[in-house]
């Protein structure tokens, strides 16, 4: 692999990842709009730990799920490096 391909590539992989931290932050902020009442309504403790759970399980769907929307923003993107 020529430097031109491996700067190619590291270009490529940085975007991937970009897009895949883009769909997690848009996963984030549907989850937490979805449960704004039960964490507007839990206190303290118990509304720190809901909030993270939601954090953590946006960014496993994020990585695991097929949802597409970090493929589609990729796709879009990559056509013009």
């Amino acid at each position: 692999m020529n430097e031109t391909n491996a700067a190619d590539f590291q270009a490529q992989q940085k975007l991937k990842e970009a897009c895949d931290g883009v769909e997690g932050l848009f996963l984030k902020i549907l989850l937490k709009e979805g449960m704004q009442g039960m964490l507007e309504s839990a206190e303290g403790h118990s509304g720190s730990a809901l909030s993270y759970a939601l954090e953590q399980t946006a960014d496993e769907i994020a990585r695991n799920s097929d949802t597409g929307i970090a493929e589609n923003i990729y796709a879009q993107l990559s056509a013009n490096l």
